[in-house]
């Protein structure tokens, strides 16, 4: 039986065989990162999507996610159910200019073109709208077949349905555009949430597309939903100046008006006060004469009942005496006549009028 053979112990054979052992190590740990580059960790506001061989297979949340490694299985993060993804629309403000320190201008332009940012209004109006959409993530796996194409679809059906809402509704009904409509307030409050619904409307009519047409058997729906929309309403540039201008007359006079009923309610207030003042002085002074009155009346009633027969004439001059004293001494000079006396007493006054002459063919004579 012959000895196996012995392997060349040079220098050149230690190096093929170093050098062999080294890549046999290499690709073993190449191959151990490949079975787990799928081993992930999924955060708290994220879900994870498993596809196999391009086919979604499972959903998991938050975790570690285990699966094969690519091209067998591939693991797509997405955010979670309770995420709010904002979308800022940006088609409306493509023709808009920036002024320093000033939000950005829209203007009718004489270009049809020019003017895709605007909108029209149930009453003839002109509107430019700037929002921002906020959506949810409510299947997942629609979501990840369309997510290319989700974003530029909700900006499409978000000016479909900005341009159906405006158009049923008034200019007032959008923004504050004449003051003195304060009925119409409440319309501007259901703006957002109109907007909201329609949007949510048209997403599920969208998923919902005949399975027929669309040869799929999970319809063409994007897997969102809106949740919120953030509305900044103007007008256009050149036609915000005049309606400034109105409102600050309009605010002008509403002072002036709440200024003027301001006034007459203190006027009014003023006047009562002194009308009620007047009347209570009035029924004091009214109360103070009638019972001064009542007193100086009580002493002559007291003695009415004591006036009959000869006590009364006793007490009459009694009186008399009493009383003429003080009227006697208001007077300047007082002459006395008697009642039997022959004389007689002239005081000055009004001069008489002369006697008139006895009509003629009178016999008897002037009278002495």
């Amino acid at each position: 039986m012959s000895a196996p053979a012995r392997l060349p112990e040079g220098p050149l054979a230690q190096s093929v065989r170093l050098a062999f052992r080294f890549l046999f190590l290499l690709v073993l740990g190449l191959a151990a990162a490949w079975a787990g580059s799928n081993i992930r960790r999924v955060p708290s506001d994220s879900r994870a999507v498993v596809l196999r061989l391009g086919a979604i297979v499972r959903l998991q949340g938050a975790g570690l996610v285990l699966a094969w490694p690519r091209p067998i299985e591939q693991v797509l993060l997405i955010p979670a159910a309770d995420r709010q993804i904002e979308l800022r629309i940006t088609r409306f403000d493509e023709h808009g200019f920036m002024m320093a320190g000033r939000p950005p201008e829209f203007q009718i332009s004489t270009d049809a073109r020019g003017n895709a940012g605007f909108l029209l209004t149930g009453d003839g109006g002109v509107v430019h709208l700037q929002a921002s959409v906020f959506y949810q993530i409510s299947d997942p796996l629609a979501f990840v077949v369309a997510e290319t194409h989700v974003r530029a679809a909700l900006e499409r059906i978000f000016i479909a349905s900005a341009a159906a809402v405006c158009a049923a509704r008034d200019l007032d009904e959008i923004l504050v555009a004449r003051p003195e409509e304060t009925a119409l307030s409440g319309g501007r409050e259901r703006l957002r949430a109109d907007l909201v619904r329609a949007m949510n409307q048209r997403l599920a009519a969208l998923a919902a597309t005949d399975v027929s047409e669309r040869r799929s058997a999970t319809g063409s729906g994007l897997g969102v939903t809106v949740s919120r929309i953030d509305l900044a309403a103007a007008l256009p540039s050149n036609a915000k100046a005049a309606f400034d201008r109105v409102l600050t007359v309009t605010q002008t006079a509403n002072q002036l008006i709440a200024e003027a009923r301001s006034f007459a309610t203190t006027s009014a207030a003023k006047a009562e006060q002194q009308a009620h003042r007047i009347v209570a002085d009035a029924e004091a002074a009214a109360a103070e004469r009638r019972s001064d009155a009542l007193a100086r009346a009580a002493r002559i009633s007291a003695l009415a009942p004591q006036l009959k027969g000869d006590l009364g004439q006793v007490l009459l001059t009694r009186l008399y005496a009493d009383r003429v004293g003080a009227v006697l001494r208001r007077a300047g000079e007082v002459d006395s006549v008697a009642p039997d006396a022959a004389g007689h007493l002239y005081l000055p006054g009004p001069s008489l009028p002369a006697p008139s002459a006895p009509p003629a063919g009178d016999s008897k004579g002037p009278r002495p």
